[in-house]
């Protein structure tokens, strides 16, 4: 009996242990896959956990899974929870950026082309201005259907540059230019815009660039003055002075509003920036746009309908999201090639002449831009504040 009992004594504790065992493996499995479950943000599954497990009370399950779903946005990263803004299979910041960018571009790019087309029937007030018309009422559709708050009161003072450059300076002074010089001499202009663009970053936004982001750019600037110059575009003009004005206007706009984008959202920029203008310009333009547009033929309905809803808003959302992501001046070399897209596209639609020297050219330039887009470009550090030290000493 004695035998028995310990040899049946011995047995229940074996299974005992077997069951410890397993209840300590299956707790670890649970374990496991509740830590997957947080770095996932799943929170019903969560919710389906024993509380001993998670750690949590039922009522901190509770925040937990309203603060997941308030994201509307599940997450599908591998990387561990440590630094979850950025997840390990995602692009860096600066190449989306570049690409990002590059659409806008490409966007950019049959800008002057159509406003070459627009100027033969509309005046270039009419083309210049009233094309941020059109993209108001499209702005305040999108801003009303997405229930936006109003901008803060530091937002409208950027706001309000960004609109003077963008919506109301470059699109006048390219309008007007466009109805003296064919859209290839424009482009060629519009090239020093990238310089320019690094400058105003530089000044508004604290952006400071290596010294091979200055070299890339420089022979990316040469190489365009060098064309221009075998082109037969080096005698000045009153044109090329309104391009000038473009280039200054585009440049701050472009750097405040991608600055900007870091907080607001590139969309949100250009939408408020058209609202702004928009009463400025409704009672002065709208008026002779509606009488200019009733002779116009259905090429100059397209090229205005294009520098309307594409050059002046769409657009804009990839370019204003692609300067926030690769940063200011970075992103702003890829207008190196902006200006033989629009020769291309003048070539194509208008039937300007398109030389060999152009492909040379855009060749040198996209080498430059591709040395230059991965130099390194530092934020210029704010001055620390002695306003916690002193409040310390007193």
């Amino acid at each position: 009996m004695k035998a028995g009992g310990s040899l049946g004594r011995a047995g229940w504790m074996r299974n005992v242990a077997g069951v410890g065992a397993r209840a300590v493996m299956d707790d670890g499995e649970l374990l496991k896959m509740s830590a997957l479950a947080q770095s996932s943000g799943d929170s019903i599954w969560n919710s389906r956990l024993p509380a001993q497990l998670s750690g949590k009370s039922a009522a901190d399950r509770g925040v937990q899974g309203q603060s997941n779903s308030d994201t509307m946005l599940p997450s599908t990263s591998t990387c561990p929870p440590s630094k979850p803004p950025i997840p390990c299979n995602s692009m860096p910041p600066e190449k989306a950026g570049m690409l990002y960018g590059l659409l806008g571009v490409c966007s950019f790019s049959l800008t002057l082309p159509a406003t070459k087309v627009v100027v033969t029937t509309l005046s270039p007030l009419s083309a210049g201005l009233g094309r941020a018309l059109i993209a108001a009422l499209l702005a305040a559709l999108v801003l009303w259907l997405k229930r936006v708050p109003l901008p803060t009161w530091a937002q409208l003072k950027q706001l309000v540059l960004v609109s003077a450059g963008v919506v109301i300076g470059f699109p006048f002074f390219s309008s007007w230019a466009m109805e003296r010089v064919p859209a290839t001499h424009g482009a060629v202009i519009i090239a020093l815009l990238p310089l320019a663009t690094a400058g105003a970053a530089a000044f508004f936004s604290g952006e400071r660039p290596a010294k091979m982001y200055w070299i890339s750019s420089g022979v990316a600037c040469l190489t365009i003055i060098g064309y221009a110059v075998f082109s037969g575009f080096s005698a000045l003009q009153w044109a090329d002075l309104a391009l000038l004005g473009a280039v200054v206007s585009a440049a701050v706009g472009y750097a405040v509003g991608g600055q900007l984008s870091k907080t607001m959202g590139g969309w949100q920029v250009i939408s408020w920036s058209l609202l702004i203008a928009f009463p400025f310009l409704v009672v002065p333009i709208a008026g002779p746009l509606l009488e200019q547009l009733q002779h116009a033929t259905w090429t100059v309905w397209a090229g205005f309908g294009y520098i309307s809803v594409v050059s002046m808003f769409l657009g804009f959302f990839a370019w204003y999201h692609g300067l926030a992501l690769g940063g200011v001046a970075r992103v702003s070399q890829t207008q190196y090639l902006q200006p033989f897209l629009s020769i291309l596209a003048a070539w194509l639609l208008l039937s300007e002449p398109f030389t060999p020297g152009a492909v040379l050219a855009a060749v040198i330039v996209v080498f430059a831009v591709a040395r230059g887009k991965n130099a390194s470009i530092q934020q210029k550090q704010k001055a620390p504040s002695t306003n916690g030290k002193t409040a310390n000493n007193k």
